[in-house]
């Protein structure tokens, strides 16, 4: 079985990606099965940073050019809303502990004073919670 070493190119782009060995064909001898966009000829060694090899449109020759910049799309700031819900989840996280102490608590038929740490997050939580449920009250009115 007889191989030959081509150079793949990108579908798209034509930028080079990699050597593959090529496996003759079976049925036609001289003839080589390989990706359709391919060449025999090998792309220059040395490629100066910032650039990259695109092979020709005839696949004969390979040509530099610089490597495209990344489009970068901006990430929208969150909307008033969307940071009022998000905290709203974080507050409802932050309480499960402390709920769950002032459940257990109440359970075993314990008197929980108000400057209990467990009690005071709980409130202070809450608090927060009204004064933002009330503002996305607002903004949902607008």
């Amino acid at each position: 079985m007889t191989f030959k070493t081509v150079y793949v190119a990108d579908p798209v782009t034509r930028a080079y990606l990699h050597p593959y060995e090529a496996q003759e064909s079976p049925m036609e001898t001289g003839v080589f099965i390989r990706p359709t966009v391919s060449s025999e000829v090998a792309p220059p060694a040395n490629i100066p940073d910032g650039q990259r090899a695109v092979l020709a449109a005839d696949g004969l020759s390979w040509l530099l050019e610089d490597i495209p910049k990344p489009e970068v799309t901006p990430v929208p700031e969150p909307s008033r809303r969307d940071t009022i819900l998000a905290e709203l989840s974080d507050i409802d996280f932050a309480a499960i502990r402390p709920a769950r102490a002032v459940a257990l608590a109440v359970a075993q038929g314990q008197t929980l004073l108000p400057s209990n740490a467990d009690f005071v997050k709980l409130r202070d939580l809450e608090y927060r919670a009204i004064d933002l449920r009330a503002e996305l009250a607002a903004l949902s009115s607008e």
